[in-house]
Formats: structure tokens, sequence, C-alpha cells
């Protein structure tokens, strides 16, 4: 039930939908744009850096998890509730159970948007079956751990007190840091591992995917410490 209410929050609103999905989208155009194009036509275009040819494989396998973290639907999702929020406060329902309804969410929207991009991906630059798997769970890692931290980052950044969801949805500190450091950890991760070009890339993505599962695990951890919400923000 709480699922489906934040659900249909989500996509009543074209505001919300269209800025805070807009990182599942780009990822998957720019990943069907890779399988039917080809490579080649994206290698012509980095003809005047030197050395990129090299790394263009890494680089483009390396593009869902820099683009679907832009997608952060939980970020804003609790200051979405504005004035309502002591419906939330006085419900008789665990502040986790609502925060894995908020998780839910953008997962729901991202793992897909994941899988496809990388199918994509895969078939246009016929990947290796060990690093099409690796890379596949670290962009489902990378989705999983922007939906957990989204709802630490909304509780870190509260604002309550809105006329119009535009103010929370593009305007708002906990959207600028979900949005923004979801795009700087991605390109992060993707420095990585076309930095060490040298190492089966498998091994890369499965080491940065371990990491990002721990580091979800732990702030899953510190939300289940969280006993009530600041009412103002």
């Amino acid at each position: 039930a709480l699922f489906h209410k934040v659900w249909k929050s989500f996509t009543s609103s074209a505001v919300y939908v269209t800025n805070m999905g807009v990182g599942v989208l780009m990822s998957v155009a720019a990943a069907a744009a890779v399988c039917f194009l080809g490579p080649d036509s994206i290698m012509g275009s980095l003809e005047g850096l030197a050395g990129a040819e090299a790394y263009i494989g890494r680089i483009l396998l390396y593009l869902p998890v820099v683009i679907l973290p832009m997608s952060n639907t939980a970020c804003v999702s609790l200051s979405l509730e504005g004035r309502q929020l002591w419906i939330i406060q006085s419900a008789p329902v665990a502040l986790r159970d609502i925060f894995l309804s908020k998780i839910l969410v953008n997962m729901t929207i991202g793992l897909p948007g994941a899988a496809l991009s990388c199918l994509f991906l895969f078939i246009g630059l016929g990947a290796e079956p060990a690093d099409a798997a690796a890379i596949f769970l670290l962009s489902a890692s990378a989705v999983c751990l922007t939906s957990v931290s989204g709802v630490w980052i909304n509780l870190k950044f509260p604002r309550y007190q809105w006329e119009n969801q535009t103010q929370i949805v593009k305007q708002s500190a906990a959207s600028m840091c979900g949005i923004l450091g979801g795009l700087a950890g991605g390109i992060i991760l993707a420095f990585v591992g076309v930095r060490l070009s040298a190492v089966p890339l498998w091994m890369i993505a499965g080491g940065e995917c371990l990491a990002l599962v721990l580091l979800t695990l732990l702030i899953w951890t510190l939300l289940g410490r969280v006993k009530r919400l600041e009412t103002e923000g």
C-alpha cells in the first residue's frame, strides 16, 4: 500500500517524472544509439583525442553507471510529503517501511533501465560475457545505492514548506545533491575502470560493485536508526 501511494505520487506529477526520471531515459537512449549506430560513429568523433580509441569500449560500457544515478526520485520524496508530514509521523507504520517504499520506487524505474541499457551496449559492443555480467551488476548496484542514499540525503536536507513541487524537484538542496552526487560518483567509477585498463574489466567492475553494495548496506543500517522525521526544513 505504501509503495503504491508513493508510485502514484511520482507518476501523477509531470515535473517529478521529467526531472527525476531523466537519467534512466538518457541511459537507455545513449545505449540504444551505440547499439544501432555502432561504436564506430562515436570513435570517429573522438579522433582528436590521443588514445581515446583504445578506451572507447570501456568508456561506453560505463555509460549506465554514470548516467543512471542521475535519476533519484528518493532524494526529494520525503520533502514532497509537505504539509502531510504529520500523517506519516502518526501512522502506525515503521519509518523504515516508509523509507523502503521511497527506495523501491526509484529501483522500479532504475533497474529495468539498467537492464535495457546494458543489453543494448552488450549487443552493440559485443562485450565478453564476464565483462557484461560485471557491468550489469555494477549498474544495478549503483541504482540501489542511489535509491538508499537518496532517502538519507533528503533526511539531511529536508524542506517541507513549499508552494509547488518545482521548488523541491528543481531548486532544493536535496535534489541537487542527489542528482550531482550520483553523476560524480558514476564518473569516479568510470575513471577508475578506464584508468586501470591493464586489469580485466570484470575484476574492476566486480570490485566496484562490492564496494557499492557495502556502502548501500551501511546507509540502510543508518536509516534503520532514524526514530522520527525532522519537521522543519
